[in-house]
C-alpha cells in the first residue's frame, strides 16, 4: 500500500493547476492553429447530411468545445461539458436541488448548468410561479389593512375580504360550467391581484357613500340611509365595473389562448365581485349602522382605542345614545334634519375621514404643480414614443420567460454561441409530405391541448395515369431543388419503390416458368403491370397488396 501511495504521488496525472498550465504551454499554439483551421473548414465544407467533420479537425474534436467564431477570434469564449445522468423526474429534481453546490468556477471562468431539455429552467419557472401566489396572499394583507384603516371596522373589513375571495370560485364556476371553457392557464391566477384591488375600491365607494349620507342625515333611520346611499353607490360602482369588465372582455379578441382565457376570467371576476359587493357589503353596512346606533362608540373599541374620537362617532345632539328614545324621534321633520346637517357641515374638515383629508392635501399639491406636471408628462410621452420606435423585432420564435441574468437562461444564451448549436440549426428540419389527407377544424381554438387533426380527403384519387406519373416523378423533381435533400443516402420514395417492384416482378414472371417465384400479390392483383403508370382499375388493389404484404 505504501508503494502504491508513493507511485500515485509521483504520477504524471497528479498535477496542480499551475503545473497543468505550464505543461500545456508547448502545445497551446499548435492546438489553437489546428482548431482555427478546423472551424474555418467546417464553415465551408461541413455537410449537414453526413455530419462528417473535415479532415483538418484533430482526433476527439467536438463542436461543443468552442464558440462558432473561434476561427476569427482565436479565443474560446464559450465551451460546454456534458455529464451523463439519468433522465427521470426524480434524478432531475435532485440535481436541481443541488445545483447551487455545483462548481461554477472563479475569476475568468463562469459556469452555468442545465439539462439538454432545459429541465432546470422549467423547474425554476414553476417554482417562481408558485411563489408568486404568496405575493397574492401578501396583497390580501395589504388590502385588509387599507380597508381597516379606511372603514375603521373589523366587521366591514372581514366582509369586504370575503366578498373579494368568493368572487374567484364563482368566476371559475361560470368560466368552467356555464361557458364550458376547459383550458385554465396559470396566468388566470394573476387575476387575484386584480380583484383584490378592484374589490377594495368597491368597498371604499360603498363605505364613503354611506358615511356621506349619514353625515347629511344624522338623525335618519338606517333604512332611510340605505335608500339614499346604496342606490348611489351601486350606480357609481356599476359604471366603473362595467367599463373595467368591457376592457378585459375586449382583450379576448386576442387569438393567443392563455391571454384570451385570462381576459375572460378577469372580466368575470370583476362582474361577480360587483354582485358579491351588493349582496354582502351593502347588508353589512346596514348591520354596522344598527350596531353603531345601539352601542355607540363602543362597537369598534378594539380599533378606535388609539384613534381620534371623531373617527366613527355619529355627530348628533345626544339622541343616539338614549336607548329609550321613541322610534319616531329618528324621523324628525325636514327642518330639524336641515339644522343638524348644517351643524355638521360647519365642522368641515374636522369631521372628514383620514383618507379624505390625505386626498385633499394631495390634490392641493398636484394643483399647485399642475403646469410642471403637464410639461413632465409631455416629455415622458416623447421619451416613451422614441423608445417604442427603437424596439427591435424578435429574431427567434422561441418564447423565453426568464430574465437574462438567471443562470438557466444564461445557459440557453451561451449554448446558442457554440459551434455545435450553429451547425445544428444549419441542418434544417425534417418535413413530411402526406397525400390523401386534408386539414380539418377538429381542435379547440381556446384549448392548446386539443389540436386539429388531419382527415382523409375523399376527393383524392391517385389511380389515374396522369396522377401516377406525377407521383412517380415527384421525389426526383423535389430533390433537384436546393432547399430539399433526402433524409438518408439510401432513401427511396414509395412510388419509386413500387415502380421498381412492379418491374422486378414483371421480369421474374417473364423469365421464370415457375409461378412460385412471382409474388402472389403481383399475380393476383397487378394484372402483369411492368411499372407505373399501370391500369387505373388495378392500381388501388395492386398498391394496397404491395403495401401490406411486401
Amino acid at each position: 500500500a505504501d508503494a502504491d501511495a508513493s507511485q500515485s504521488a509521483t504520477s504524471p496525472m497528479a498535477m496542480s493547476c499551475a503545473e497543468l498550465q505550464d505543461a500545456w504551454g508547448p502545445y497551446q499554439a499548435k492546438t489553437k492553429e489546428q482548431w482555427m483551421d478546423c472551424v474555418a473548414d467546417i464553415d465551408t465544407e461541413y455537410d449537414p447530411e453526413t455530419k462528417t467533420l473535415p479532415g483538418s479537425c484533430p482526433d476527439h474534436f467536438s463542436t461543443a468545445m468552442l464558440n462558432h467564431n473561434f476561427d476569427e477570434t482565436g479565443v474560446v469564449s464559450f465551451t460546454s461539458s456534458i455529464f451523463a445522468t439519468l433522465h427521470d423526474d426524480d434524478t432531475i429534481e435532485d440535481m436541481f436541488d443541488d445545483v447551487g453546490k455545483f462548481d461554477k468556477g472563479s475569476g475568468s471562468i463562469d459556469g452555468v448548468y442545465d439539462t439538454q431539455d432545459e429541465d432546470f429552467g422549467n423547474l425554476y419557472s414553476n417554482n417562481a410561479l408558485s411563489s408568486d401566489m404568496a405575493l397574492a396572499m401578501a396583497s390580501a394583507v395589504v388590502v385588509a389593512i387599507a380597508i381597516l384603516v379606511h372603514t375603521r371596522s373589523p366587521f366591514i373589513t372581514l366582509i369586504g375580504l370575503v366578498q373579494i375571495m368568493l368572487s374567484f370560485p364563482l368566476a371559475f364556476f361560470v368560466y368552467s360550467l356555464v361557458l364550458g371553457l376547459e383550458f385554465f392557464p396559470f396566468l388566470n391566477f394573476l387575476g387575484m391581484f386584480v380583484i383584490f384591488g378592484l374589490g377594495a375600491d368597491d368597498v371604499f365607494v360603498a363605505m364613503d357613500k354611506w358615511k356621506n349620507a349619514r353625515m347629511d342625515n344624522p338623525l335618519a333611520s338606517t333604512e332611510h340611509i340605505a335608500s339614499i346611499a346604496l342606490p348611489d353607490a351601486a350606480s357609481a360602482m356599476f359604471l366603473t365595473t362595467i367599463t373595467t369588465a368591457i376592457a378585459f372582455f375586449a382583450t379576448a379578441i386576442c387569438p393567443v389562448a392563455p391571454i384570451k382565457m385570462f381576459a375572460i376570467f378577469c372580466g368575470l371576476l370583476v362582474l361577480l365581485d360587483y354582485v358579491m359587493n351588493v349582496l354582502l357589503v351593502f347588508p353589512a353596512l346596514c348591520i354596522y349602522d344598527r350596531a353603531l346606533e345601539k352601542h355607540g362608540d363602543h362597537v369598534n373599541c378594539c380599533v378606535r382605542c388609539r384613534l381620534p374620537s371623531w373617527c366613527c362617532r355619529r355627530s348628533t345632539d345626544g339622541g343616539d345614545d338614549d336607548d329609550n328614545n321613541d322610534e319616531n324621534n329618528r324621523d324628525d321633520d325636514a327642518n330639524r334634519n336641515k339644522r343638524s346637517s348644517s351643524s355638521n357641515t360647519t365642522d368641515g374638515d374636522e369631521n372628514s375621514t383620514l383618507i379624505r383629508r390625505i386626498l385633499l392635501k394631495l390634490f392641493q399639491v398636484l394643483h399647485r404643480g399642475r403646469w410642471p406636471l403637464f410639461v413632465l408628462s409631455m416629455a415622458s410621452l416623447g421619451l416613451t414614443a422614441g423608445f417604442a420606435s427603437s424596439l427591435e423585432l424578435p429574431t427567434s420564435s422561441d418564447v423565453r420567460v426568464l430574465a437574462d441574468d438567471v443562470e438557466y437562461e444564461q445557459n440557453y444564451i451561451r449554448r446558442k454561441e457554440l459551434l455545435f448549436d450553429q451547425l445544428e440549426r444549419s441542418e434544417g428540419s425534417t418535413a413530411y409530405v402526406i397525400w390523401g389527407v386534408k386539414a380539418d377544424d377538429t381542435g379547440d381554438l381556446d384549448n392548446p391541448d386539443k389540436w386539429s387533426q388531419l382527415v382523409l380527403d375523399d376527393s383524392f384519387d391517385p389511380s389515374s395515369e396522369a396522377a401516377q406519373t406525377y407521383f412517380l416523378d415527384f421525389c426526383s423533381d423535389l430533390f433537384e431543388e436546393d432547399f430539399a435533400t433526402p433524409i438518408s443516402s439510401n432513401y427511396t420514395c414509395s412510388f419509386k419503390e413500387f415502380h421498381e417492384w412492379l418491374g422486378d416482378q414483371a421480369s421474374l414472371s417473364a423469365a421464370s416458368s415457375s409461378p412460385s417465384s412471382v409474388s402472389a400479390t403481383y399475380a393476383e392483383r397487378c394484372d402483369g403491370a411492368t411499372g407505373l403508370p399501370m391500369a387505373s382499375d388495378k392500381f388501388h388493389s395492386c398498391m394496397s397488396g404491395w403495401t401490406h404484404n411486401e
